[in-house]
C-alpha cells in the first residue's frame, strides 16, 4: 500500500466488492440477531422483497418520476443561471472578486439549513422542493463553472483573437 500508487483494475474490484460484502455482512448481522430495533434496521431479505414489490406498483413510478422533475428541475434551473455566472467569475478579475467570495462563503452551508427561509419564501409546495435542490446545485456550479473557465489555454484565447474574435465571440467560442 503506496501512496497514489495504482492497484491494478482487479484488485481495486475486489476490494470495491469486498468492501460492499463487508457492508452486506455488519447489515446482516445487526439486524438478524436484532441488535438493533427492526423498526430501524430491517433485514436484508425483508427489503429486498419490499423493493421487488414496489417495483411492481404503479406508485412507486410516480415517485420516482416526480423525484426525477425535481431533481432536474433545480439543477437546470442551476445551470441556467449559475453558468453565465460562473463563466463571468472565471473570465474577468472584478467578477472573481464581486461572485466567488459569497459564493465561497455560502457554498459550505448544508441546503437543508436553507429549509426555513425557503418555507417563508416558497411555501412548502413543489416550488420549494425545486428550490432546495437549486440551492445545493448553484453555489458549486459557479464555483467549478469559473475554475474551468480560468483553465482555458490562454493561447486558444490569444489564437481566438488572432482570427478576429471580439472578446465576447471569444467567451463564447473558446
Amino acid at each position: 500500500m503506496q501512496i497514489f500508487k495504482d492497484i491494478g483494475g482487479r484488485p481495486f474490484a475486489f476490494t470495491a466488492g469486498a468492501s460492499f460484502a463487508l457492508l452486506l455482512l455488519v447489515w446482516s448481522l445487526l439486524s438478524y440477531t436484532e441488535a438493533v430495533n427492526p423498526v430501524f434496521l430491517p433485514k436484508p431479505h425483508e427489503v429486498l422483497l419490499e423493493l421487488i414489490h414496489q417495483l411492481g406498483t404503479a406508485t412507486y413510478w410516480h415517485h420516482i418520476g416526480i423525484s426525477l422533475f425535481r431533481v432536474t428541475s433545480g439543477f437546470v434551473l442551476a445551470c441556467i443561471i449559475g453558468i453565465p455566472i460562473g463563466i463571468f467569475a472565471g473570465t474577468f478579475k472584478f467578477g472573481e472578486a464581486f461572485v466567488e467570495p459569497p459564493m465561497e462563503f455560502i457554498r459550505y452551508m448544508p441546503a437543508v439549513a436553507f429549509i426555513p427561509l425557503i418555507m417563508v419564501w416558497a411555501g412548502i409546495g413543489e416550488w420549494a422542493k425545486i428550490l432546495l435542490i437549486f440551492i445545493g446545485c448553484f453555489f458549486q456550479l459557479v464555483l467549478m463553472v469559473a475554475d474551468n473557465t480560468r483553465r482555458v489555454s490562454h493561447d486558444l484565447l490569444q489564437a481566438s483573437f488572432t482570427l478576429g474574435a471580439g472578446r465576447w465571440k471569444a467567451i463564447e467560442t473558446v
